[in-house]
């Protein structure tokens, strides 16, 4: 069910159609209707985005115009298949919303509208995410040096907001990449830093994840 504040928005047969999409029989038609869906989120749409929730923080017209938007589209199976798309990264390649990005072996690199370097679409959405509400963010900010936990001095969290909070995305799932993402939080019990750590469903409410005080403190 789409989320949203107050009284329903749309009616049930709106909703059932923004989950299931609509059919389209030429690539053409599925590249038109997945671009106008990315450019009602102001950004490239997950795999998943059939079954996610509306982000709860932004404008009405907006999420009124995703709601449209997914209505028209295609699900993500239809849209490979229509395009020939091995990979849904592709799917985006082909319909040239990440023209800036290339797959490396595990992630993808592009840049954000900011400028700043990002190893994921996902890294993407949350930095645009940090801009477009206006919150000041560095980049990689080093971890600080600890005997056990980081004794080389090479951690490095994915960006630091104004407060000084380091914040973090896990996207993986992996038992390397996992001891890593528990290895920074000890550091950030040792060292007083607040962090926030970010997983794949946290990105359709970051405002609830970060916090208003963020939103409040963090403003250029």
């Amino acid at each position: 069910m789409i989320q949203q504040f107050g009284p329903a928005r749309w009616c049930k047969q709106c909703c059932i159609n923004a989950r299931n999409g609509a059919d389209a029989t030429t690539g053409r038609a599925g590249r038109q209707s997945l671009t106008a869906l990315a450019a009602s989120m102001n950004a490239a749409p997950p795999q998943d985005f059939a079954k996610r929730p509306v982000p709860l923080d932004l404008p009405v017209e907006q999420r009124d115009a995703i709601v449209a938007a997914m209505a028209e589209c295609p699900p993500a199976a239809a849209l490979r298949s229509l395009l020939g798309a091995p990979s849904w990264f592709e799917v985006l390649r082909i319909t040239g919303i990440v023209p800036d990005a290339w797959r490396p072996a595990r992630g993808t690199y592009c840049t954000a509208a900011d400028g700043h370097p990002c190893r994921s679409l996902a890294e993407r959405s949350i930095d645009d995410w940090l801009t477009r509400h206006g919150i000041e963010h560095k980049v990689e900010p080093a971890w600080p040096n600890h005997p056990a936990l980081n004794p080389s001095g090479r951690l490095r969290a994915d960006w630091e907001l104004a407060d000084g909070t380091y914040v973090e995305y896990a996207g993986l799932s992996s038992d390397g990449y996992l001891a890593k993402i528990q290895a920074k939080q000890r550091l950030a019990q040792h060292t007083g830093i607040r962090l926030i750590i970010i997983t794949p469903p946290d990105l359709a409410n970051l405002t609830e994840l970060i916090g208003t005080e963020a939103l409040k403190n963090g403003r250029r």
